[in-house]
């Protein structure tokens, strides 16, 4: 690729100028693009050869891509973490980046505030459901250990309806003893 005093840029599999030197890296580049546009996603090499790498943004924009797109949820705030850190470093290159590699940053950039976004919003659903349970909890235990109950509670064959009318003197539109008030 070098002529006298000038190198060509390499290319990836796909034809487009990378600002990768070293031809393994490229390799691993061109192997998990490949795969990708297979749809046999094989990210193993790429991360691998990411944690060695210092001199490729687009690695380091893959690695970061990987992070954020894990199946596994449980771990997603260490992959934003892991995440970060390939974007730290890619942003320590971008003096030699080439403007797809530019591109490719910011879109990645983009993926991570959208993750960091997302998770900011389930956090928060969770402690308003959270809230909502505690509250309802509250609110179904009765305060007072002697609430009455919403049935009412039978003695010598009347409820205790009957009982609280008989106190007041009134059951059915008359008085107890006997007298019939209605005209």
């Amino acid at each position: 690729h070098c002529h006298a005093n000038y190198c060509s840029p390499m290319r990836d599999i796909q034809g487009l100028e990378v600002s990768i030197t070293d031809p393994e890296i490229l390799a691993c580049l061109n192997q998990f693009i490949d795969s990708v546009l297979g749809y046999r996603p094989e990210a193993h090499n790429l991360v691998e050869m990411c944690k060695t790498d210092r001199s490729s943004i687009l690695m380091h924009c893959l690695c970061a891509f990987i992070c954020l797109e894990r199946e596994n949820k449980e771990h997603h705030e260490d992959h934003i973490v892991k995440a970060k850190g390939h974007i730290r470093h890619a942003h320590s290159l971008l003096s030699k980046a080439t403007e797809r590699e530019r591109l490719y940053l910011a879109m990645t950039e983009a993926q991570l505030q959208r993750e960091i976004h997302l998770q900011a919003i389930a956090e928060s659903k969770k402690n308003n459901n959270k809230a909502n349970e505690d509250e309802e909890g509250e609110r179904s235990t009765p305060s007072h250990p002697q609430v009455e109950h919403a049935m009412p509670r039978q003695t010598n064959g009347k409820t205790n309806g009957d009982h609280k009318e008989e106190q007041n003197g009134t059951r059915n539109g008359s008085n107890h003893d006997g007298d019939d008030k209605r005209g």
